[in-house]
């Protein structure tokens, strides 16, 4: 959540408004996938970048604008490596890990479904969110 809808929110969140309503219109959803293989991913950690030259600054805690280059090198990185994808911590939340898959390196079948696309906006996944905003100190919530 910390990758998507909560991904602008301000340090600190004193002016910002979560917005259950937009949610809903937006029909965002929830999913979550298993994978039944292991696969090899790239690894952009501190300790991989140290490897090619590049600090987490130049891939990993970037702006939006920077996005294009760092597209870049996930292109570069899929043409150099056999790798299923990239691996790393969230720069939003770095108690979780983000990635990013090859969808040429991997089958669907390689997935089992646990969630299949669950609203975000209604039971227990807008009590994660709630609860998420609440420690994050978000205090402007709306449309429930």
């Amino acid at each position: 959540m910390m990758e998507t809808v909560l991904h602008d929110v301000p340090a600190p969140p004193e002016e910002y408004i979560l917005d259950v309503e937009r949610l809903r219109d937006a029909d965002i959803r929830v999913s979550r996938v298993r994978c039944r293989r292991a696969l090899t991913m790239v690894d952009p950690s501190s300790k991989g970048l140290k490897r090619i030259g590049l600090q987490r600054r130049d891939l990993i805690d970037t702006r939006v604008g920077d996005y294009p280059r760092t597209r870049e090198w996930a292109v570069r990185l899929h043409a150099e490596t056999s790798a299923h994808g990239l691996q790393w911590i969230s720069r939003q939340d770095d108690e979780a890990k983000a990635l990013v898959l090859f969808g040429d390196r991997i089958t669907e079948s390689a997935f089992g479904i646990e969630i299949d696309r669950e609203p975000l906006y209604e039971g227990q996944h807008l009590d994660v969110l709630l609860t998420l905003a609440e420690h994050l100190g978000i205090t402007q919530v709306i449309g429930l």
